[in-house]
C-alpha cells in the first residue's frame, strides 16, 4: 500500500508534465496564419479552406506568391467551382505580373459565375494593366449592369474615358 501511495504522486506529476508539454507543442500551431492552416492542411488535405487560406497566408504574411499558387490551384481541384480560390489565385498571378494566367483564370471564373461584378471588374483591370483600353471598358460597363454602384468599375469607366478622350 505505501508504495502506492508513492506512484500516485509521481504518475500525477507525470500527467501534468506531459499535458503541459502537448499543450505547448499545440500552441506554436498558433504563431500566426501560416501555421495555423500549414497544420491545417495537412490534417485535411482534401479540404478546399485549409489551402485556400495556407495560400493567403503564403501570398500576404509570407510575401511567396509562387507558392501560394501551388495552394490555390490544390483548392481550384478540390472544388473547381468554388470562385474564393480562384480569385486568389489572380491575386496572386497580379502580384507576380503574369497577366495572361490572371485572364485567363478570371474568364475561367466568370463561366462558373457570369453575374459577378467583382469578376467583370477585375477582368477589367487586368486589361487596363494590358493595355487593352476597348476591353476594360466593356466589362467595367457589364460590371456596373450588374451592380450600379460598383465605384471601382465606375471609376476606371471614367478614367478609361478620360484617357481616351470618349464621352459616355
Amino acid at each position: 500500500m505505501k508504495i502506492a501511495s508513492r506512484i500516485e504522486p509521481v504518475v500525477v506529476v507525470g500527467l501534468v508534465v506531459l499535458l503541459g508539454i502537448l499543450t505547448y507543442m499545440r500552441n506554436t500551431m498558433w504563431q500566426d496564419e501560416f501555421t495555423i492552416w500549414q497544420d491545417a492542411s495537412v490534417k485535411s488535405p482534401h479540404k478546399v479552406r485549409p489551402h485556400n487560406n495556407l495560400g493567403n497566408a503564403m501570398r500576404d504574411d509570407r510575401r511567396m506568391p509562387e507558392l501560394a499558387i501551388v495552394e490555390y490551384k490544390k483548392a481550384i481541384a478540390l472544388a473547381p467551382e468554388e470562385i474564393p480560390p480562384r480569385h486568389n489565385l489572380v491575386v496572386a498571378y497580379l502580384m507576380l505580373g503574369r497577366l495572361t494566367d490572371a485572364e485567363r483564370e478570371l474568364k475561367e471564373a466568370l463561366l462558373i459565375e457570369p453575374d459577378s461584378h467583382i469578376l467583370h471588374g477585375n477582368l477589367g483591370y487586368v486589361y487596363i494593366k494590358q493595355g487593352r483600353l476597348k476591353e476594360a471598358e466593356r466589362e467595367f460597363i457589364e460590371a456596373l449592369r450588374i451592380k450600379p454602384d460598383y465605384r471601382m468599375a465606375r471609376d476606371n469607366l471614367e478614367w478609361i474615358r478620360w484617357m481616351t478622350g470618349a464621352t459616355p
